[in-house]
């Protein structure tokens, strides 16, 4: 009977040891998983104000030739500078 109980024992705490190490590792991945939520969260604005400038530029590039020309003329005028 010692002997059973001797085993039954040591079979509880490998399955104990084994029960600890799965909750850790479960743990670190709902930990992980918070992170990524959070990340994720935080791009989604990201994805808005990237949209936001793109739009803009798109509404400036008609705006490019004017300004190249304006820059073109004031560096003719203004000369070479000594």
């Amino acid at each position: 009977m010692e002997k059973k109980l001797a085993e039954l024992q040591k079979t509880l705490l490998a399955a104990t040891t084994e029960k600890m190490k799965v909750e850790a590792e479960a743990k670190a991945c709902m930990d992980r998983l918070d992170l990524a939520n959070r990340l994720v969260g935080g791009l989604s604005s990201e994805n808005t104000r990237w949209g936001l400038e793109v739009q803009r530029l798109e509404e400036s590039k008609a705006a490019v030739f004017g300004d190249v020309l304006l820059s073109a003329a004031f560096v003719s005028y203004i000369g070479v500078v000594r």
